[in-house]
């Protein structure tokens, strides 16, 4: 299985780093592929909401930026991983900004689904998602309802479903023995 991790954590020296690394090792000794893109890394630009993707230059920004190697990894997964540390009960920036621009995935075109109305797909594979959080502080039932709320509306919009939220409180095999059984 093609695995992506986003990796949205902005502290390259922390021990959700490690836990990242580890797992990644974990799925490879699977037999699964995986490609971590770390968004801190990347020259990612904040989405304009020009619309560009979709009338100018159809699937394409048209910011000059490493955005496409997210959209050509996101589309030729299995299953994408958002990982991020928690900061103030939210995940970082830096994801936000990866899965905004993800927005040339879809076409302008709505279509009504049994939850709501979303844009259309522009492909027809479209992974999975799990989710990877880091929490510094405890997460209570009313934080893990709205990131429930938060993930599955990202996922109906992006044509897909969310597998699992997962904390980095248990071991990383644990996590890939999750994503080895999708």
């Amino acid at each position: 299985m093609e695995v992506l991790v986003i990796n949205g954590n902005p502290d390259t020296e922390s021990q959700f780093e490690e836990y990242l690394r580890e797992l990644a090792v974990s799925l490879e000794h699977r037999r699964h592929r995986v490609t971590t893109l770390a968004v801190r890394e990347m020259v990612i630009a904040e989405c304009q909401r020009c619309f560009g993707c979709w009338v100018r230059t159809p699937g394409e920004c048209l910011l000059p930026d490493q955005s496409e190697l997210l959209r050509q990894h996101f589309v030729g997964s299995d299953m994408v991983l958002f990982a991020s540390p928690l900061l103030m009960g939210y995940p970082t920036a830096l994801t936000q900004k990866a899965i905004d621009r993800l927005l040339p995935t879809l076409l302008p075109y709505w279509e009504s689904t049994e939850t709501g109305v979303r844009h259309e797909r522009r492909y027809d594979k479209v992974p999975v998602l799990g989710v990877l959080l880091h929490a510094r502080e405890e997460v209570d039932s009313e934080d893990l309802s709205i990131l429930d709320d938060l993930f599955a509306s990202i996922a109906h919009q992006l044509g897909t479903t969310v597998k699992f939220i997962l904390f980095s409180d248990i071991p990383a095999h644990e996590v890939a023995y999750e994503i080895h059984r999708l």
